[in-house]
């Protein structure tokens, strides 16, 4: 039951820290939010790790755990949350979220054809629920005329897009980080993660400088930008840990299950907090997602 209720609490977190980098997406570049949330997302993890584990414990990590680790920092973490963060701003919380937190569906078709894992007949019952819940947060009900007079429908292609890019990169980051604390320990790994992590956003930030500019996106913040970050940070080391620790004790396939209802707690917030349209095809949806999951693993 503690994996389960580390799962949950990972949630909440994770919900927590995609709500407060809402307000800076659109105002500073997607990537350099990323970038700064890294910051401040190790500075919180790297102030606990140094107070309750020993610093010689990173020089027993293998050489196969780092390779896992630099997979799943680089699908999931660098990747995956910037394309989100990106199809979030161009479709919103309450359509980008529920439609990316499908990737526990395709964990679980990962899991069946990397090592093995059979699924039953509720399992594909709990992927057709997925497609059918994703489908009505993503496509909205009513046409609408084009400039041309021809009806069409008002969707951001790219934007659902990125979400379903974001749920294939999650899938796989996932795989490769049970593989690794399979063989390091939770706090290990996270303390490894984490500046990988920061040097990969960091680096994307370098090479696309030709086209952002650091200085003036960085001027664009605000004090309550920054306190914003820090609470993204702090919640992200939160969420960090708990999921690590549930991957742990109960495997990939639950805990990514119970960790994709993060929707059910940032998309009524969202619709509170920044006006989002929260109608009930959308909620319908969110909810048909999170039961559809569920299904799958069981």
């Amino acid at each position: 039951m503690i994996g389960e209720i580390a799962a949950i609490v990972a949630a909440i977190s994770w919900a927590a820290t995609i709500l407060c980098l809402r307000p800076l997406i659109g105002r500073v570049s997607t990537l350099v939010v990323m970038a700064l949330r890294s910051v401040f997302w190790a500075g919180s993890f790297w102030t606990l790790f140094l107070l309750v584990s020993p610093i010689d414990s990173l020089l027993h990590a293998s050489a196969q755990s780092m390779v896992y680790l630099f997979i799943s920092v680089a699908l999931g973490a660098a990747i995956g949350d910037t394309i989100y963060l990106e199809g979030q701003r161009r479709i919103g919380v309450t359509r980008a979220l529920p439609i990316a937190s499908a990737y526990p569906v395709l964990t679980a078709l990962l899991a069946f054809a990397l090592v093995g894992e059979k699924l039953i007949p509720v399992n594909y019952l709990g992927i057709l629920t997925v497609v059918i819940g994703s489908y009505l947060v993503a496509i909205p009900s009513a046409a609408q005329p084009s400039v041309e007079g021809k009806a069409i429908r008002s969707i951001n292609l790219l934007g659902v897009a990125l979400a379903v890019g974001a749920a294939v990169c999650w899938a796989i980051s996932t795989i490769a980080t049970w593989e690794a604390v399979q063989q390091v320990s939770v706090m290990t790994a996270n303390a490894i993660r984490l500046p990988l992590l920061s040097a990969i956003l960091w680096g994307a930030v370098g090479l696309n400088s030709n086209r952002t500019n650091i200085g003036q996106e960085l001027r664009r913040l605000t004090r309550d930008d920054l306190l914003l970050l820090v609470v993204a940070g702090a919640s992200g080391s939160i969420s960090s840990v708990a999921y690590l620790y549930s991957l742990s004790i109960i495997g990939a396939g639950k805990t990514a299950t119970i960790s994709s209802a993060a929707p059910i707690f940032a998309a009524p917030v969202a619709a509170l907090l920044f006006k989002e349209k929260l109608t009930p095809r959308v909620l319908l949806g969110t909810l048909l997602s999170v039961a559809g999951v569920w299904l799958v693993i069981l």
